[in-house]
């Protein structure tokens, strides 16, 4: 299995598989952020280039709760939070877009079966990566 950390290549996106559970924005906890893998997946394109996908750290998650509700854009309340599962991105080429339930039990670890989903996407190389980047792209 090829496991990769972030982007190996010269175009603006790069598929990638993740492997976990999909959360409510008001679920998450700044305590979760400092422990847990927790990132959004963007439903719309960067730059027609692929999506966003990013780490919710506790400050864009405490700008995220004060404002989702007024100041935040469209392309946030409909994207989705994930809490990945591992570290790894996994790239989705090798398991040509289907990972077996084998893969998925083993990734999900101790985590409850039927929460995991793999989410299969192209992040864009110009992808959030800041609380400024995140408020340039998604603040209104």
């Amino acid at each position: 299995m090829k496991i990769r950390q972030d982007f190996i290549t010269n175009s603006s996106s790069s598929s990638f598989v993740v492997v976990g559970k999909k959360v409510d924005i008001f679920d998450i906890t700044k305590e979760q952020t400092e422990r847990e893998e927790v990132y959004f997946l963007s439903n719309d394109e960067v730059y027609s280039e692929g999506q966003d996908y990013f780490k919710i750290t506790p400050d864009i998650l405490e700008f995220i709760h004060c404002n989702f509700h007024e100041n935040v854009s469209y392309n946030m309340k409909y994207g989705t939070f994930i809490i990945q599962y591992g570290s790894e991105c996994l790239d989705n080429y090798v398991y040509d877009r289907e990972l077996s339930l084998y893969d998925l039990v083993k990734l999900a670890g101790d985590n409850k079966l039927e929460e995991v989903q793999a989410f299969y996407f192209d992040k864009s190389y110009h992808t959030s990566y800041d609380l400024e980047s995140v408020r340039n792209r998604y603040e209104v």
